[in-house]
Order: structure tokens, then sequence, then C-alpha cells
């Protein structure tokens, strides 16, 4: 909507993320005493993600020079999904090989809550020359939020700190 002097608006965000890092490590030229001639590990990390928000803002023009303006975006909210795949192998010196049994293979489904951010801003405009503009944002970092199913994030650090005996 768009009057002389009051603009407004509001949009609905979906943002997508999408990753993947793959790592291959190659460890070689052992001592000659040993029977391994190259060892091999394999990581793969891939992450996908779809969020939704809401964008809300307004403008309003007092005259020619001089508007000012706020805007907030809600919390993000996405549907993050991780896989990991983890693989070693190695090349003997007699021509065999081999692989690892059992690798590491795991899926994590996961929500993620970015926090809210607001923005004010003022601009005056200086007839053909330019203009000045200052504005202000702000994002409460605290109120973001990591939550899954699939393992208890609110002591991670405790049960590593005490597998780990630090």
């Amino acid at each position: 909507f768009r009057s002389h002097r009051l603009f407004y608006g509001a949009s609905i965000g979906i943002p997508f993320l999408e990753m993947t890092e793959e790592s291959n490590y190659t460890e070689s030229e052992f001592d000659a005493n040993s029977s391994v001639n190259d060892l091999l590990l394999y990581d793969r990390y891939g992450l996908s993600a779809v969020g939704l928000n809401l964008h809300l803002g307004f403008q309003y023009r007092f005259n020619y020079w001089w508007r000012v303006g706020a805007s907030w975006i809600s919390p993000t909210v996405y549907a993050m999904n991780s896989n990991f795949e983890t693989q070693l192998s190695a090349n003997f010196r007699d021509g065999t090989s081999a692989s690892s049994q059992e690798y590491y293979n795991d899926e994590i489904m996961a929500r993620l809550t970015t926090p809210q951010r607001f923005m004010c801003s003022s601009a005056f405009v200086i007839g053909k020359s330019g203009f000045i503009s200052v504005e202000y944002r702000s994002a409460q970092m605290n109120w973001q939020r990591f939550h899954s199913r699939d393992f208890d994030l609110e002591n991670i650090d405790k049960q590593a700190t005490d597998e780990l005996g630090w």
C-alpha cells in the first residue's frame, strides 16, 4: 500500500541452505618394515535446510528532504537435515587392501531458530547533491535456539567434558 507520505509492506521469506563438504586424507611413505603402503580417510558432511520468516516495515516521509523508517524481521525457523559419513581404508605392501567394516554414517534432524531483528532509520536528502542516512540495527543473539530430537543439546558440553575427562 502507498500513500503520499506513508509506505509500508510485508513479505514472507523462505530461505534455503545447502552445503556439502568432502575430505580425503592420505598417509603414505611408511617405514620399510611396515606392512602398510598407504591409508585413506574419507569424510563427507552434508547439510540442507529450509526456513520461514516474516518481514514487516514502513517508511514515513515528513517532507521532500526528511524520512524515517522501521522494520522488523521475525525469527527464522529452519528445519535442518545433516548427514555424516566416514570411512577408513588401507592398502598393504602385499597388494591386498581393507576397508573399515563399520563406518560412521548418521543423519541428524534438527531445528534452528535465529533471533528476531529490528531496524530504525532516518534519511535526509540534500537537494540533488546526495543524502545522509543513519540507521540502527538490533538482534538479540541470546534468542537463537538449536533443537534436535536425535540427541540432547542442552548438556552436550557437560557430556563432552565428562567423557574426555577435562
